[in-house]
């Protein structure tokens, strides 16, 4: 941008020394007036077109984006409309079986999480028929809640019955734990009592096996009864001593390390005869 002062201060010193008569002073003084218009005017207008590109520009890549994000949710509704659920039939939801485990000497897969090589060990074959009476899906910000992006909890047994919906609370935390809470123990009594309960649930930490049981598990909710088949796990990162996740081996346990952390390689829905 061109700068008039140095201009109109020569002028105004030829002016005071006489050099130039008034009429001619005036006149220059409106010409360099108008220029420097002329120029802010262009500048004003230049701006004003670099913003309107700029904004077009921007509103371009907001439509390209969208559409990529338009594209990414119909493949995603088509990925689960087109991934049909599978189904069961059982003798009775109310009679649904202890969970089955069968202890393997080796067996594992390998996932790559965040870029880190996830080694998942297999510990035994595992099947539970249950009635599901909790979800929780975390954040994947980390190794652990990508590579299992889902707990489930699940009752069987007895504890699977209509009769006891309404005497024991359950609620699943950002901890990752099940909790649950029995207004009433007496009416536990007959079947064991609080031992029995803790016995007929469990929390299970899940890691698909790949896409389709991924897009599968995320159709569970709450009092569905399903069937999920696969291994209980070790999971170790690549470089780090202690495993991101370690299955409990048994039912009875309780507290931190008490989940069961399955590699889930099927599920079904069940239906009664």
């Amino acid at each position: 941008m061109k700068d008039f002062s140095k201009e109109l201060a020569e002028w105004k010193t030829l002016f005071e020394e006489g050099q130039i008569d008034e009429a001619t002073y005036l006149a220059e003084i409106s010409r360099l007036s108008r220029l420097e218009d002329e120029q802010k005017n262009n500048e004003v207008r230049s701006n004003k077109v670099k913003k309107e590109a700029a904004f077009k520009f921007i509103e371009i890549i907001k439509a390209f984006w969208l559409q990529i994000l338009v594209f990414i949710f119909i493949i995603c509704v088509v990925a689960k409309v087109n991934t049909p659920k599978e189904y069961e039939i059982v003798k009775s939801l109310g009679e649904l079986p202890d969970p089955v485990q069968e202890n393997l000497l080796g067996g594992r897969v390998e996932k790559v999480v965040f870029g880190k090589n996830v080694d998942i060990i297999y510990g035994a074959e595992y099947t539970i028929y249950g009635r599901v009476i909790g979800t929780f899906s975390p954040m994947p910000t980390n190794i652990r809640d990508s590579l299992s992006p889902m707990d489930i909890a699940l009752s069987w047994g007895f504890l699977a019955q209509d009769t006891y919906d309404h005497e024991v609370i359950y609620t699943s935390l950002p901890s990752r734990f099940l909790r649950f809470q029995i207004y009433d123990m007496s009416v536990f009594s007959s079947v064991g009592g609080m031992n029995a309960v803790g016995n007929h649930l469990s929390n299970n930490h899940v890691i698909p096996k790949d896409s389709k049981i991924k897009t599968l598990l995320k159709k569970v909710k709450v009092d569905d009864y399903i069937k999920l088949e696969g291994y209980l796990v070790t999971a170790q990162v690549e470089g780090q001593s202690r495993p991101v996740l370690q299955s409990s081996a048994v039912r009875s346990d309780s507290g931190a390390g008490a989940c069961e952390v399955m590699y889930v390689t099927g599920i079904k829905w069940l239906k009664e005869k």
